[in-house]
């Protein structure tokens, strides 16, 4: 159960971060979802930078404010609907793509993540084994909770966020960033 306010200091910090980001500030934070296994798992440290959505490739990892949320996903199309431009994301083991969305929402894109101590580049494409682990988790509930027992003995709480979400209480401007 969580505090009173507690919902309310969540969203300040994530609006905190949103800012920070649209200042040009890149931050880190915490992986707390499961939709985005295996190109990211929960824990890993996110390192986000700002950037203009104009600027996006199909198979970067977008970060995007939606509702009370900034959601981690891979951008798998963009254009226009309704002669307005747009983008849709998609978790990599989620069937569904999320709601289109608009350049305001996109706050940043994942650069790079921090797992187990060692700094990992992302690429823009997937390799056939994440593409085949990401179909099957999407599939089967049991491979999802199979994966995440695997990877590390993992606790099922990634249950309460499994949307790609990014841990409030994780959200840190890298120092040096404002230098």
């Amino acid at each position: 159960m969580s505090r009173p306010g507690r919902e309310n200091l969540d969203f300040c910090k994530l609006e905190l971060a949103a800012d920070l980001l649209q200042l040009g500030v890149p931050i880190r934070s915490r992986c707390c979802g499961s939709s985005m296994i295996p190109a990211l798992w929960p824990g890993d440290l996110l390192i986000i930078e700002p950037v203009k959505a104009e600027t996006l490739s199909v198979g970067n990892i977008v970060v995007a404010a939606q509702g009370k949320c900034l959601v981690s996903h891979r951008l798998i199309w963009h254009g226009k609907l309704d002669g307005a431009p747009c983008w849709i994301t998609r978790g990599d083991s989620v069937r569904l793509t999320d709601s289109p969305i608009v350049s305001q929402q996109i706050v940043g894109q994942v650069s790079r993540i921090e797992r187990r101590g060692k700094i990992l580049a992302l690429g823009r494409s997937r390799t056939f084994i994440h593409r085949i682990v990401g179909w099957m988790i999407a599939r089967s509930d049991l491979s999802r909770v199979l994966a995440l027992r695997m990877y590390r003995g993992y606790q099922i709480t990634a249950a309460n966020h499994p949307d790609g979400l990014t841990d409030p209480e994780s959200f840190s401007a890298i120092p040096g960033a404002l230098d």
